[in-house]
Formats: C-alpha cells, structure tokens, sequence
C-alpha cells in the first residue's frame, strides 16, 4: 500500500467514524477529523510496515490533510 493510499483511506475511516459510528461524542481525539485521520494513519502504517521516520511524516500529513478537510468542509460546504 503507498503514502497516498494510507492517507486516502484514513481520511475516509475518520470521516465515517466522525461523521456516522462515533459512539464516544465527547472524547476529543474521537470527535475530531484530523485528529482520526492522523491516529488511523499511524495505525496503518504501522501495519503495513514503514520505518519509522516514514511513519511519523505519513501521521503529520494526516492531520494536515484532515485539518485541510475541515476548513474546507467549514467553508463551503
């Protein structure tokens, strides 16, 4: 699985966790997209085995990519 395809996929599971499952409403880092997108990111690239400096950029761009989602989605939709 690539960068890409693990940033991809977290920022959908953290969407439908946030938006749709979300059993914890008031347990920040559940509640939160980028927050979801960073956590779920770390935890598949753990699995699909990155080294760990890899690992630390592909959580950081989850959160940026789930904050980027966020302001867009508070903007203009």
């Amino acid at each position: 699985m690539s960068s890409f395809e693990i940033v991809f996929y977290s920022l959908c599971l953290a969407f439908v966790w946030v938006e749709i499952f979300n059993p914890f409403k008031k347990l920040k880092p559940f509640n939160c997209i980028p927050c979801m997108t960073g956590w779920i990111s770390l935890i598949l690239s753990v699995i699909y085995g990155f080294e760990l400096l890899k690992i630390i950029l592909l959580m950081a761009v989850g959160v940026f990519i789930g904050a980027l989602y966020e302001q867009i989605k508070m903007r203009w939709l």
